[in-house]
């Protein structure tokens, strides 16, 4: 089972800003972290150093950015599933 917990105001704040002081411009990071809570239990948010398009729309990596992050939080468990199999075929394979 996968389930995720959304962290919202000082905490995310302080995540943020630490997080930020190492990244790099025109960047989507996906940050996944493992929750001591429990081993079934992660945090994930996306953090973008990007701009938007000339016109104002959203630029390629920010719709992907957003149709990842959605994805994992409608589908996680698909998504986890998938990664689980794909990790045990690279196991199989010898490559990991």
């Amino acid at each position: 089972m996968v389930r995720s917990t959304d962290i919202t105001g000082e905490e995310l704040d302080a995540i943020i800003a630490e997080e930020k002081a190492f990244l790099k411009e025109d960047r989507v990071y996906l940050i996944l972290e493992l929750d001591d809570r429990g081993k079934d239990l992660f945090s994930m948010f996306c953090l973008d150093t990007t701009t938007n398009n000339k016109d104002g729309t959203a630029n390629i990596c920010q719709i992907i950015g957003r149709g990842i992050t959605d994805l994992i939080s409608y589908s996680g468990e698909d998504v986890y599933d998938f990664g689980k199999k794909l990790l045990s075929r690279m196991h199989m394979k010898g490559i990991m």
